[in-house]
């Protein structure tokens, strides 16, 4: 907006030269430049709200939130209002406002590189490092993961998140770390055996394996 405003302010002089038509051409956008961004900023606090409702978080906390959304709005491929309502995604997911921080940047990472929604994106990591009993600190590692063994097998976002619901539980429950078990998926994918099926056959693994 800043730099609409300062393009319009240079050629204002030139314009008014030329008539009033391409004055009030140029008054126009400069209307409804300032209309979408009141709109945004509307949607914003709206969707802030939400997340404060779902949340529970102090004032102080939740302009935390509020500014990371702003600065990563502003230096992503994601809106401010996107940000947020990923926030809100991990407050539902039970996380504390200072995870939530610690997950953000991470969460919006898997994103993009997955070209996947926000949303989804945030269930997923959200609940792999809680599965995992890993912390928020460990978000980054848990998301460079799951995008690696992607890109690298025949995994895709859809049966990763299929499969991690039956192997994560059972994985903590019998002391394999993440990375071996994101890796026994990606090997039974490369096999045809992936999904609901992967997870749920891998799970029973694990389940022996602790038993023992």
């Amino acid at each position: 907006m800043s730099k609409q405003t300062r393009n319009v302010r240079v050629n204002v002089t030139s314009l008014l030269s030329s008539g009033v038509g391409a004055f009030v051409v140029v008054l126009g956008s400069m209307i409804a430049l300032f209309g979408s961004a009141i709109k945004l900023g509307a949607e914003f606090d709206k969707e802030l709200s939400t997340l404060a409702a779902v949340s529970g978080t102090a004032k102080d906390q939740l302009g935390a939130l509020a500014d990371q959304a702003k600065r990563l709005g502003g230096s992503t491929m994601f809106t401010a209002v996107e940000v947020v309502k990923l926030q809100t995604e991990l407050a539902k997911l039970g996380f504390a406002a200072n995870d939530i921080q610690n997950a953000t940047p991470a969460i919006l990472d898997l994103a993009a590189s997955l070209e996947v929604d926000l949303a989804d994106a945030a269930v997923l990591a959200g609940s792999t490092v809680r599965a995992f009993g890993l912390t928020t600190n460990d978000t980054q590692m848990v998301v460079d993961l799951l995008a690696t063994s992607t890109s690298s097998s025949a995994l895709n976002f859809s049966s990763l998140t299929e499969s991690l619901k039956y192997v994560a539980p059972a994985a903590r429950g019998a002391n394999v770390p993440i990375d071996e078990a994101v890796v026994l998926l990606a090997a039974l994918a490369d096999n045809g055996i992936k999904g609901s099926q992967a997870g749920t056959g891998l799970s029973k693994v694990f389940l022996e394996l602790a038993i023992k």
